[in-house]
């Protein structure tokens, strides 16, 4: 996960996989659940969901066949939250809540504002955006109880996502328009800025798409190329993977 965040997307997958290989190897049947579960959670940030739900079925199945029971839970709701994502014709965002509330119930708090971040896409996704906002805040108010900062940059840029989709929707009155794209705005740019500060490439070129589609949509191109162009440029692998791709195509779209 530390090398996928770094900029190395393609050497983070390498590295997963060989875990898997060598867990696989010992016979450890632990060893083998919780190495294709870190599998798995390497596939879903590069945001690779069919792969990361077949992942995910596999880890579920094993994990419920040994009795791993925190693992289960753990794979069974980032599995349902795939699926959203994914936007697969399967996927349920009740069952996804659902999923996610029985993994809390554990009192499990390892990657609590990540999963709220995600669950508040999954929301997103659906269009329940105030859901998915109220859940934002709940995976600020798990950063600074835990103080576990490594999904931050993505929580800012879940928020300007949301924030952006509100102010698209015909139920806002048109004198908050402005305010929710500025806010919305803002928030990218703090995902950006966390980013950076963190030295996380993958979630600072991710911040920077969104911010140059924004940008690009307010006729602001130049700035738009400079925004993507500075970490896309720092890339020297993974150019196959989906954020990449959009880099790409975006800074070939606004330089044309």
């Amino acid at each position: 996960m530390v090398l996928w965040m770094l900029g190395y997307p393609d050497r983070g997958l390498a590295a997963a996989e060989q875990s898997v290989r060598e867990a696989e190897n010992s016979k450890n049947r632990w060893a083998i659940t919780f190495a294709r579960a870190q599998l798995h959670i390497v596939v879903l940030f590069r945001r690779e969901f069919s792969r990361a739900i077949e992942l995910a079925e596999l880890a579920v199945r094993h994990a419920a066949d040994k009795q791993f029971d925190w693992i289960q839970k753990s794979e069974t709701w980032s599995m349902e939250a795939c699926r959203v994502l994914a936007r697969a014709p399967e996927a349920s965002i009740d069952r996804t809540r659902s999923a996610f509330d029985a993994y809390f119930e554990t009192e499990a708090k390892l990657y609590q504002p990540m999963n709220c971040t995600y669950l508040a896409e999954c929301y997103g996704v659906v269009g329940q955006i105030e859901a998915g906002l109220s859940m934002v805040e709940q995976a600020f108010s798990a950063i600074e109880e835990t103080n576990e900062r490594m999904s931050e940059p993505e929580t800012w840029r879940v928020k300007a996502g949301l924030l952006l989709q509100l102010a698209g929707s015909q139920a806002i009155a048109s004198d908050r328009v402005r305010s929710l794209r500025e806010e919305g705005e803002a928030c990218l740019r703090t995902a950006i800025q966390k980013a950076q500060i963190q030295a996380s490439k993958n979630w600072e070129l991710r911040a920077a798409v969104d911010l140059g589609r924004l940008l690009k949509g307010t006729e602001r191109r130049a700035e738009a190329i400079s925004v993507v162009r500075t970490p896309y440029d720092w890339f020297t692998e993974g150019f196959d993977t989906p954020i990449v791709v959009q880099a790409r195509t975006l800074l070939e779209e606004l330089c044309a």
